[in-house]
């Protein structure tokens, strides 16, 4: 049986999504997201109010893969040096992409973000695709840089179901995206609080926010900083501790903090 599988959709749609391989089920009926990451693909877009038929599907590589795995595309085993045949099915998606209209092409999985974004996965550091996923980045300069959105694989949730939520989550900010092929990136302000004026400045801000979102950083079992979002566009924190000790001058004043984190947490405003 013939283990190449094309792309379904329209070379005009507006949205291209793009997967690692096809698996069994896709070589056995010709086309790319069928079986349980197929159905899972398609739960979550109607649920994100995309109708399938009208999106470009694809993978990276057309042909089944031994045992469905992609470590036979790389020359070492952490997986950072793709064999020449890898780089072959990278310029052939390159080239695919390339005559797509999509105003967004979502790269699910590891191997689709690799091929559609200059990640430099091949530095020993490089991070994977669940620290890059939900992002809209450029894409490589192979692809004109053109609007990608990262995301997991279906077939990932299927195994990690309480990725559920997050996977459909990046599918809702598809259809957001198709909407236009540029990048919106919004206008963020992003502070550190460096003395009393800034933690007054976040108090007043959080008592009139409609929830905070709160992060905390830890260093050797201390707290390190606070984080607190009040909005996608604007958010503060409030270090704590250094490697060297004490981020404030003062014990006295760093009681004072304290107590306006206190005046934060304990407030009726939503937590998240």
């Amino acid at each position: 049986m013939p283990s190449y599988v094309g792309s379904v959709g329209s070379k005009s749609a507006r949205i291209a999504l793009f997967g690692e391989a096809p698996a069994k089920y896709e070589v056995m009926q010709g086309e790319p997201f069928v079986g349980q990451a197929g159905e899972m693909l398609s739960k979550v877009l109607q649920r994100a109010g995309i109708i399938r038929s009208v999106c470009y599907l694809d993978n990276i590589i057309r042909e089944r893969l031994p045992n469905d795995k992609v470590d036979s595309m790389y020359q070492d085993k952490s997986n950072k040096k793709p064999t020449p045949e890898l780089w072959k099915w990278f310029e052939d998606a390159w080239d695919r992409v390339n005559q797509l209209d999509a105003n967004v092409v979502v790269a699910m999985g590891e191997l689709a973000l690799r091929c559609l974004v200059d990640t430099k996965f091949e530095e020993p550091k490089a991070s994977g695709v669940t620290s890059w996923r939900g992002s809209v980045l450029p894409g490589r300069p192979e692809i004109n840089s053109r609007k990608v959105l990262v995301s997991i694989h279906p077939q990932y949730v299927n195994y990690q179901s309480h990725m559920y939520p997050i996977f459909q989550f990046d599918m809702n900010r598809v259809r957001k995206e198709s909407e236009s092929p540029e990048i919106d990136v919004p206008e963020r302000m992003l502070q550190v609080a460096r003395g009393p004026l800034d933690v007054d400045e976040l108090v007043a801000r959080c008592s009139q926010a409609d929830s905070i979102a709160i992060d905390i950083e830890t260093r050797r079992d201390q707290i390190a900083c606070i984080g607190f979002a009040i909005s996608p566009t604007w958010a503060m924190t409030v270090p704590l501790t250094t490697s060297a000790g004490r981020f404030w001058d003062s014990v006295d004043l760093e009681a004072w903090v304290w107590e306006q984190i206190a005046t934060i947490l304990e407030s009726d405003t939503p937590k998240i």
